[in-house]
């Protein structure tokens, strides 16, 4: 039996734009919200869906929960990334329908794909203590070509290699449990040693907020602005707190890239021994560390969460942890 789409009232007369691209364009410019990094995914997926739309209809109105089923349905993404791509399109349809009629909602009954539950992961404390010495030993590594130096003399570090930005970087992720997204789009008057804070973070869903930070993390980072960061600064002129090497990045304004941290992490966990190491871990390792020292309450204000059962996620208990208690 076929669903009837819902109707949606429209609550202003169209202007004179003609394309689903032109809309989009309005609402990426005037509305959407979110982080720098937030709303260039928020682009890039209705970029996606309005390149598959307009090749079947040039008329916006044309958009049906049909089309939108279809859409998602070929892709060929993870349940995670469809489901997001799915909420942005959500968001859109839904200011699209208050300045354009239409007689539906573009999404009713459009379902979510099903995502596959997992436990947070937990970095056991040889982990870390390898992941530490990876730091101090691939972060410092010197150039390939050392060989062409005399004996005896110390080859220079290889031009790429910024050790104290990187141990700073993978120090802030594991003493305040920030996303990636959160991290690259921190600027240096962000940072305050003497409080251990990060001041007014925009987070997920543009959300902003002070987080607190280990001492261990507030040192790192310390370092790094002291020791490392003003050469790439000067060069780039850029307000950054994590910088791009001035000599090789396409960077147009110095900001390190989200994926140059995924990357480097993936990199130092090949180094470590700890095959298929990823940034979210570390958000995953805060969790766990303050659920035994503060319980629910400190997570959920560490980490910032919205929705009591992403701080509930990391108190599911196995069976085998279950049989440790009881032995």
């Amino acid at each position: 039996m076929s669903r009837t789409p819902k109707p949606v009232k429209s609550t202003s007369l169209s202007p004179p734009l003609r394309t689903l691209a032109e809309w989009a364009s309005l609402y990426l410019q005037e509305f959407a919200t979110g982080s720098p990094a937030t709303l260039k995914i928020k682009i890039s997926d209705l970029q996606r869906f309005i390149t598959w739309f307009e090749t079947h209809s040039q008329d916006p109105q044309a958009w049906t929960p049909a089309k939108s089923q279809d859409f998602l349905n070929g892709l060929t993404l993870k349940p995670r990334t469809k489901n997001r791509i799915r909420a942005h399109l959500m968001l859109f349809a839904k200011w699209l329908t208050q300045h354009l009629p239409f007689p539906w909602d573009p999404l009713d009954g459009v379902s979510g794909t099903p995502v596959p539950t997992s436990d947070p992961k937990r970095l056991s404390p040889k982990d870390l203590k390898h992941i530490r010495k990876a730091m101090t030993t691939w972060f410092t590594k010197t150039r390939s070509d050392r060989a062409r130096f005399k004996p005896g003399k110390t080859a220079p570090p290889a031009k790429w290699a910024r050790p104290y930005r990187d141990q700073a970087i993978v120090e802030l992720l594991l003493g305040t449990g920030l996303r990636v997204g959160a991290l690259v789009d921190l600027d240096v008057c962000q940072f305050h040693f003497e409080s251990q804070k990060l001041l007014s973070v925009v987070e997920k869903g543009g959300v902003v907020r002070d987080v607190a930070m280990t001492s261990l993390a507030a040192n790192a980072v310390k370092a790094y602005i002291d020791n490392e960061r003003e050469p790439d600064a000067q060069i780039w002129a850029s307000n950054a707190l994590f910088l791009a090497p001035a000599n090789r990045a396409k960077s147009v304004n110095g900001r390190l890239a989200y994926r140059s941290v995924h990357q480097m992490i993936q990199k130092l966990g090949v180094e470590a021994g700890v095959p298929g190491l990823h940034p979210h871990w570390f958000r995953h390792q805060m969790a766990f560390e303050l659920l035994e020292r503060g319980g629910l309450p400190a997570v959920a204000a560490q980490l910032g969460h919205l929705n009591p059962s992403s701080t509930f996620a990391y108190t599911r208990m196995t069976t085998d942890d279950l049989l440790k208690l009881l032995d």
